[in-house]
């Protein structure tokens, strides 16, 4: 599906996700059926769609609305990767505002505490720094004697 076709569709859905009602509910489901079935070809069109489903997740029109949200949200992480192995720009997916997306990482900025209680319960990433672990490690028998 073209990129036009697919930002239409966005634009659409995204108009409709604060209606309530028998048509819009329904266009609401069949925008979502041709969405799911999408192969996106660039991050922000990727990450406009997960904003939009959470929306919609929070503030379901339906119950099978919901259901399409659920079995769609899934498939990200598959959607991210299909992305890095087509070589697009994956750049818009470090923005603070949309990390977490599965399939990405997680940016953000933590407090020494945070890090320190994610580091105990063994949480972190195996791609946190080196010398991160090493501060903390040094901490934390500083803090344990």
């Amino acid at each position: 599906m073209p990129a036009k076709t697919v930002n239409r569709l966005l634009d659409q859905l995204d108009e409709l996700k604060r209606e309530f009602g028998g048509r819009e509910e329904q266009r609401v489901e069949g925008i979502l059926s041709r969405l799911a079935r999408q192969k996106f070809r660039d991050a922000k069109s990727l990450i406009r769609f997960h904003e939009i489903l959470l929306f919609i997740r929070a503030y379901p029109q339906t119950a099978e609305i919901l259901r399409q949200v659920e079995r769609a949200l899934p498939s990200f992480a598959d959607r991210v990767k299909l992305l890095r192995d087509m070589g697009a720009d994956l750049s818009p997916l470090d923005n603070p505002e949309v990390s977490g997306i599965a399939g990405t990482s997680v940016t953000d900025t933590f407090t020494y505490n945070i890090v320190h209680w994610l580091f105990e319960r063994q949480i972190v990433s195996p791609h946190f720094s080196d010398d991160i672990v090493g501060k903390l490690n040094r901490k934390s028998q500083i803090v344990t004697r």
